[in-house]
């Protein structure tokens, strides 16, 4: 670009000195500068500044390069000296000097002279304005302000004047001053005024540039009507969403988040577990006699990872009763799963089903010919529990085969006073049972393997001892019956082919729990019981001093006369206590029994019942009758969170369990959380969460929830396929798609905005949004639009901008056939005001071409004997290529060809029945438009006589589009 002309007008030329003492003098210089063409340049240029001492030729004696001026608007200011010292003597000496300016590339534009003191506006440092004639101007005498320095107190300000309050001099008269008549129009106006963009980055160098710029950012989002945008966007917005629930054991509590803000929220949550509602304090038992406290359920059958379980009879069971589930004796005849055990609350009972508060974690089975026994036994719960002296606590019923054995208590406290007991003494697998025959192997002990105690043999059941001896008064012989086992192997009998003992089983994580085995027998004396199970759960147990918790084992019995062997005795069987204390002062135990005497000395001893488990474990989920909801998790969209938030407060016990990372940790006392931050645990997204709170300790408990959601401020932002280059895409080619879409942001603030027109589409046009289908065949393209304004529908074909507009209407349309491709569906509002959410369907439907839809594949007409064609044809989906000349078939619609041959001479004759408007003509010499027409009829029927013998080409019509369909075509040739 030649640059032919640079107006420069010095608004001050006169040196500047950043202080009073040093710093650098600078000279201002502001310009415009146009183009041969007199036009204003904008951009950034390379200029060197040089000062003369004559209008024309010489040398500079002084210049200075300024990389990247820049230039908006035509207007552009440097200030000299900035590089290169610009020294007072070159004026001091110089009575008269020009300014050259030269851009990059380009010859040196004309010299603009500098004079005394020329184009000064304001002196900053003047230490003798020489020359100056100034009528009506203020003397120094007349300033009284010790800004004016004078050589004398009061004189004339001969070396300095700063007037930095002065608005007005009235009645200057200044020689070589530039008057303001003498600027070009314009040059002051905001286009030309310099701006400082530094701390605003508006991306401005001129006043106006910066008015625009902001009120661009004014408008963003507002449809250029001076909406809100993303400025000053408000103090932000804190929305609560709290809830109370009183949790049930294992119970999941929910709650639904609804976020409308489309930016990225602070989440703070509060949790607060209290005391269960329906939990009673006063639920206190002293225990002064005997007490059977359980009931019992067999013919249990579950699958692990189910919440229902099938129990014979449930009779009795109802919803939020505690139970503990045992497999008390194996599946296979080997005793698998054996000891296998859990706890759960009771949801529901209907019938034989139970439905439990949580899915099952193991399998739980009952089968037939004594093996595979699962029982339900229904717990007890107390606050306080105490047995006093002369109290007891046992089984409803010993283990009958089907169900019993077992004492189930739950707790906050349990105190067993001196001469109180709670035992399951003798209620496990039975002894062998006794019968009156003469000789051979007795019975052996029930166990884990078999529930049937009537199985004779020497050899061990599995936990129960083998059976006893021959009858000494027939046979000579005298073998002594095996003990029962449990965690130790029960012992043999005496004698050299007497029963084995019961085999040890179980371990110490309390993972299985045993009944004790039953010892042998000894044909007519049967064999002794093993001890059943004690499963106490408290915060506290404490056993005083001649207190007992017992599940021993039955002692062996003595033999007789004939059968002087002794029996094995019963195992011991489980004792198990979970509790955060166990303060025993007491007695614990579960022994085996011992072996049974032999008669008269004359027989051998029995075997010895094997020691029993004794377990003291901390508490487990349901153990305790807990009144605070306990092991809470904090679930985000089916994603448990809560070892991500962990403990940042520092609450711990009871509040929050660090081992397995849950809230409420105890279970007896009250908790809370104090303020979580979950904002980065999850994607808290536009739109709905699901936040659950899920209580695993069995306890339940009342739950509070506080929740927060914090925006900071409330950004606006138009809807994302605002525009063609960011389409949503949609796929209808398999199945329909129906979408929720929006002309506005969730805010309802920000309008889409206003770039999509299809001419001939009727409306005025308002916010719109592009979807973009991608059709794999050919096929008629659906749609329909649910919404609260008036809309438009259209669609593009290739391009989104460009593109052809194959279809519009209001409300719905189906398409004509569309070629295989990509197409822009543009929901437009029918007026600029018009806006909201709304409803998108949009499908295919295949659109096949008949097969004789072109004059190439024109489908060839058989003639019979008698001379007529029958056909049945379509013309749906087919393409509309050909018109006849009578006047229906002027506007066109779907066609189909036939072809024929006919002699010289014949007549023929065409009807045709269809259920919508068709039009027949014929061509010869070629198909369609480029053949000689010979006959056009829009009333069914067509005859044409005399042909001239040849080919010719039949064209089944519709009079407007989509008027197809199927049709009959009966041709004749005579």
């Amino acid at each position: 670009m030649v640059i032919r002309r640079l107006l420069a007008c010095v608004l001050a030329s006169t040196l500047l000195v950043s202080g009073a003492a040093s710093g650098a003098n600078q000279l201002l210089v502001e310009g415009i500068m146009k183009d041969g063409q007199g036009a204003l340049l904008s951009g950034t240029f390379d200029v060197t500044f040089a000062l003369y001492t004559t209008e024309t030729g010489g040398t500079a004696i002084y210049t200075e390069a300024h990389l990247g001026t820049v230039v908006e608007g035509g207007l552009f200011q440097e200030r000299l000296g900035k590089t290169t010292a610009l020294q007072a003597t070159l004026f001091a000496q110089n009575a008269n000097l020009w300014l050259g300016v030269k851009l990059s590339g380009q010859p040196e534009l004309p010299r603009t002279p500098l004079e005394t003191n020329p184009f000064a506006f304001r002196a900053l440092t003047a230490a003798v304005a020489n020359g100056l004639e100034c009528t009506g101007c203020i003397s120094a005498t007349q300033l009284g302000s010790s800004y004016a320095a004078a050589a004398t107190p009061g004189g004339e300000a001969t070396s300095a004047v700063i007037a930095t309050t002065a608005t007005t001099a009235l009645g200057l008269a200044c020689t070589g001053c530039v008057t303001f008549e003498s600027l070009s129009a314009g040059v002051l106006e905001a286009e030309n005024i310099g701006y400082d963009d530094t701390l605003t980055a508006l991306g401005a160098a001129t006043v106006q540039g910066a008015i625009e710029k902001l009120k661009a950012l004014l408008d963003a989002g507002g449809g250029g009507t001076g909406g809100s945008g993303d400025v000053n966007e408000g103090a932000g917005v804190v929305r609560e969403y709290s809830n109370q629930w009183g949790l049930p054991s294992y119970g999941v509590a929910t709650e639904y988040i609804h976020l409308l803000n489309p930016s990225k929220p602070k989440v703070q949550l509060y949790l607060y577990g209290g005391q269960n509602t329906g939990f009673s304090s006063s639920n206190n038992l002293i225990i002064t006699n005997t007490y059977a406290p359980n009931t019992y359920w067999g013919g249990v059958t579950g699958t692990s990872g189910q919440d229902s379980i099938q129990v014979s009879s449930p009779s009795g069971l109802n919803p939020g009763d505690n139970v503990l589930i045992h497999q008390t004796v194996g599946t296979g005849g080997n005793g698998t799963n054996a000891g296998t055990w859990e706890l759960n609350v009771v949801k529901a009972v209907q019938a034989s089903s139970i439905t439990l508060a949580k899915p099952l974690t193991k399998s739980f089975t009952t089968e037939g010919s004594g093996q595979g026994r699962a029982q339900l036994v229904k717990g007890v719960s107390y606050n306080q529990l105490d047995i006093l002296s002369g109290g007891s606590i046992y089984p409803g019923k010993a283990w009958d085969g089907t169900s019993g054995g077992i004492v189930f208590v739950r707790a906050q406290v349990v105190s067993v006073k001196s001469g109180g007991t709670i035992h399951a003494n003798t209620n496990g697998y039975p002894g062998g049972a006794g019968y009156s025959g003469s000789n051979g192997y007795a019975y052996r002990g029930g166990s884990e393997c078999d529930a049937r105690s009537t199985t004779s043999g020497q050899a061990a059941n599995c936990s129960g001892g083998g059976g006893g001896n021959f009858n000494t008064c027939c046979c000579g012989n005298s073998f002594a019956s095996g003990g029962g086992g449990n965690k130790t192997a029960g012992g043999a009998g005496g004698g050299g082919n007497s029963g084995a003992g019961g085999l040890a089983k179980g371990d110490v994580s309390a993972g299985t729990l045993h009944f004790g085995g039953g010892g042998g027998s000894n044909v007519q004396n049967g064999g002794s019981a093993g001890g059943g199970l004690v499963v106490l759960g408290a915060k506290n147990v404490i056993i005083e001093q001649g207190g007992k918790v017992q599940a021993n084992g039955e002692v062996g019995r003595a033999g007789q006369s004939c059968w002087p062997g002794g029996t094995g005795g019963g195992a011991g069987g489980t004792v198990a206590i979970f509790a955060d204390v166990v303060d025993n002062k007491g007695t614990i135990e579960a022994l085996g029994g011992t072996a049974g005497a032999a008669y008269n000395n004359n027989g051998q001893t029995g075997g010895a019942g094997g020691e029993g488990w004794v377990y003291t474990k901390s508490p487990i989920a349901g153990i305790v009758n807990q009144s605070f909801a306990t092991g809470v998790e904090i679930w985000v969209d089916g994603v448990n969170v809560t070892p991500s938030v962990g403990d940042p407060n520092g609450k711990g016990l009871p509040h929050y369990d660090a081992t397995n990372k849950r809230w409420g940790a105890t279970g007896t006392d009250p908790w809370s959380t104090g303020p979580l931050d979950v904002s980065n645990v999850a994607n808290w997204t536009l739109g709905e969460h699901k936040v659950e709170y899920k209580e695993t300790g069995g306890a339940g408990g009342d739950l509070k929830s506080y929740v927060y959601i914090i925006h900071p401020f409330t950004a606006s932002k138009p809807p994302p396929n605002d525009t063609c280059a960011t389409p949503v895409l949609l796929d209808p080619n398999a199945q329909p798609v129906v979408i929720s879409g929006t002309t506005e942001d969730t805010m309802g603030k920000t309008k889409a905005a206003d770039d999509n027109t299809a001419a001939g589409c009727g409306g005025i046009g308002g916010p719109d949004v592009v979807y973009q289908i991608n059709l794999t065949q050919r096929a008629l393209l659906n749609a329909a639009i649910t919404a609260p304004f008036s809309s438009k529908l259209y669609v593009r074909k290739g391009d989104c901008t460009t593109g052809e507009v194959v279809y519009c209407a209001d409300k719905s349309f189906t398409t004509n056939p569309l070629e295989a491709g990509t197409y822009f569906l543009v929901v437009d509002s029918d007026s600029p005001a018009a806006k909201g959410d709304f409803t998108l369907a949009v499908s295919t439907t295949p659109a096949l071409l008949p097969s004789n839809d072109t004059c190439a594949s024109a489908q060839k007409l058989t003639f019979s004997a008698g001379g007529t064609a029958v056909v049945q044809g379509t013309t749906l989906y087919s393409l509309d290529q050909t018109k006849g000349l009578c006047p229906a078939a002027l506007s066109g619609g779907p066609d189909v060809v036939f072809e024929l041959d006919a002699g010289t001479g014949q007549t023929l004759t065409a009807n045709i029945t269809a259920g919508f408007p068709t039009i027949m003509y014929v061509t010869t010499s070629a198909c369609g438009s480029q053949g000689v027409p010979l006959s056009c009829s829009a009333t069914g029927a067509l005859t044409i006589q005399g042909l001239a013998g040849g080919k010719y080409w039949l064209i089944v019509d519709g009079d407007k589009e989509k008027s197809w369909g199927p049709f009959t075509l009966n041709v004749t040739l005579n």
